[in-house]
């Protein structure tokens, strides 16, 4: 079906099978009338020329890769009949610029919107429990995301390579990354808000917040510091605590003046950047930098320090 450019699916048709429109390349617009109630798996499975579609609100179930390899679709419409968005259903909708996820899903499968590069914004609705592995991996123009307190478990690189630089974990979130090794959020991460006083457990391979680079700040509730520490031990992260009450939170203005004589070995000091700009065991010579926000290394410790 590599000519067909256009199709009007008649009000006889209650669903769209699998592998319907399959490769059809040259197709640009369908109409998809009411009577149907389910799309198939891979139904427009590499439709690339495929701009637009409409989705009505009969149907209830989008199949696995249904979307899959649209590159030129640049807007869907998910209505609140649906129920279930199938594994892959937009993977690598590359010209894809936003989605509203409607209250109706539950569950956002694995790789639902993988390679989805000119993503900006998705609206994860109260009613998803879980985000499926690698469900946003590669959304390179996603820069923020607001994760909802329903949701329990953050799959398997969900967010990796994505243009996240901060992210709110609420504290009804218990699993991320299923211990599967590899990283969730991808190496981007400036700071990571999280919301449960009980730290989640990631094994040794698997580093939920990459490999993060100096200027890395883990915001934990006031009193689980020492607790945050003792968990990710093997990570060097400077922790800082916030208090879950106050609003707002301003994670980049909340910076702390530390007291240099507690410090006992080589200092190392970098600068906003993460460029090491110190080392000594003059605890006096971090006076002499330029007025400035750095962040100071001793062993394990690790901490922001003001030049005023």
């Amino acid at each position: 079906c590599t000519s067909l450019t256009s199709v009007v699916i008649p009000n006889s048709v209650t669903s769209i099978g699998d592998r319907a429109f399959y490769g059809c390349t040259s197709l640009t617009s369908v109409v998809i009338p009411n009577s149907v109630t389910s799309i198939g798996d891979r139904a427009f499975y590499g439709c690339t020329s495929l701009t637009s579609v409409v989705i009505p609100n009969s149907v209830t179930s989008i199949g696995d890769g249904a979307f899959y390899v649209c590159k030129s679709l640049t807007s869907v419409d998910i209505p609140s009949s649906v129920t279930s968005i199938g594994d892959g259903a937009f993977y690598v909708c590359t010209d894809l610029t936003s989605v509203d996820i409607p209250s109706s899903v539950t569950s956002i499968g694995n790789e639902v919107f993988y390679g989805c590069t000119s993503l900006t914004s998705v609206d994860i609705p109260n009613s998803v429990t879980s985000i499926g592995d690698g469900a946003f991996s590669g959304c390179k123009s996603l820069t923020s995301v607001d994760i909802p307190n329903s949701v329990t478990n953050i799959g398997y690189r969900s967010f990796y390579n994505t243009g996240l630089t901060s992210i709110i974990i609420p504290n009804s979130v218990t699993n991320i990354g299923d211990n599967k090794g590899g990283n969730t959020f991808g190496d981007n991460l400036k700071s990571v808000k999280m919301y449960s006083e009980t730290p989640i457990i990631f094994s040794d391979s698997n580093y939920a917040f990459g490999e993060q680079n100096i200027m890395f700040v883990l915001y934990v509730p006031v009193g689980t510091k020492d607790k945050y520490r003792s968990y990710y031990a093997y990570k060097n992260y400077y922790i800082e605590e916030f208090d879950p009450e106050e609003e707002p939170f301003e994670p980049n203005n909340d910076v702390k003046t530390i007291v240099i004589d507690d410090y006992d070995g080589v200092i190392y000091v970098y600068n906003m950047y993460g460029v090491k700009v110190l080392s000594t065991y003059k605890k006096d010579e971090i006076d002499n930098l330029q007025k400035g926000i750095y962040v100071v290394k001793v062993g394990q410790k690790t901490d922001k320090y003001i030049v005023k």
